[in-house]
């Protein structure tokens, strides 16, 4: 269809057949029902407005979980799911987790999910977020504790880890966004001051109080971030500042020690 790229009407129909896109291939001479085919001229019409497929379908697949999604929570990203990977490869013992910004819950959940010996509280301050969080949870039958909150709980629990994918986008780049992004996922989860260290600064500034001795923080970063972000991790006392690339050979993650 013009102006419509093939793997984004592909995943509509997939979606709407539910199934996958290569069920959906070897079915090529499958019949839509009436309702259906509805579905499917509404949501050709919305792609060529660029809403995100995520969106129209109401559900986005993050590590093998499916989860709900719609526009008041961030669509997750596969980058995203390295960041979960490396604390599933790295953390071998059990641990209090706090997932802070969590949005549609897409990391608490997989790592819950992949760790279920992991206790895990996950913080945002978007109340419609953590309405789509806890359902999520309930869909998937997964025990995560969402609470509402600027970052940090109230409660004077401390951590064996702090996880999180803050907003990291400059406010002066939002011309350069693609239109899907721009014009419906949540600005409150995508922007952030100070050119885009807004969220860093706070939460290292206060990790130290959250964290037990010897804590970690994991960080998804933007990909010129990492020097920056480094040096307030070595200024507010924490040490052993690693970084990792994403699949695209990008620096996409931060990890340091308390």
């Amino acid at each position: 269809m013009l102006g419509i790229e093939e793997h984004k009407i592909k995943l509509l129909a997939a979606g709407i057949c539910h199934l996958s896109i290569p069920q959906l291939a070897i079915n090529s001479d499958l019949i839509l029902s009436q309702a259906q085919q509805e579905l499917l001229q509404d949501g050709l019409k919305r792609l060529a407005k660029h809403e995100p497929v995520q969106y129209i379908l109401g559900s986005a697949c993050f590590y093998g979980l499916d989860l709900t999604v719609d526009a008041n929570v961030l669509i997750p990203r596969p980058e995203t799911e390295g960041l979960a990977e490396w604390i599933i490869e790295s953390e071998k013992d059990r641990a209090c987790v706090l997932e802070i910004g969590t949005g549609s819950g897409a990391i608490a959940l997989a790592l819950k999910y992949l760790r279920p010996d992991f206790k895990i509280i996950a913080t945002d301050v978007s109340l419609p977020a953590l309405q789509i969080a806890r359902a999520n949870a309930k869909n998937l039958n997964l025990d995560v504790k969402f609470v509402p909150a600027d970052l940090f709980p109230s409660h004077p629990l401390r951590f064996d880890l702090i996880v999180s994918n803050p907003p990291y986008i400059a406010p002066s780049d939002y011309a350069k966004l693609e239109e899907e992004v721009r014009f419906y996922e949540p600005k409150l989860a995508l922007f952030a001051e100070d050119k885009g260290l807004e969220f860093y600064r706070r939460i290292i500034k206060q990790a130290g109080k959250y964290l037990k001795p010897s804590g970690k923080v994991y960080l998804e970063i933007g990909d010129t971030q990492a020097n920056a972000i480094s040096e307030l991790a070595l200024k507010h006392g924490f040490k052993n500042v690693e970084m990792k690339c994403d699949l695209a050979g990008r620096n996409r993650y931060l990890r340091f020690t308390l």
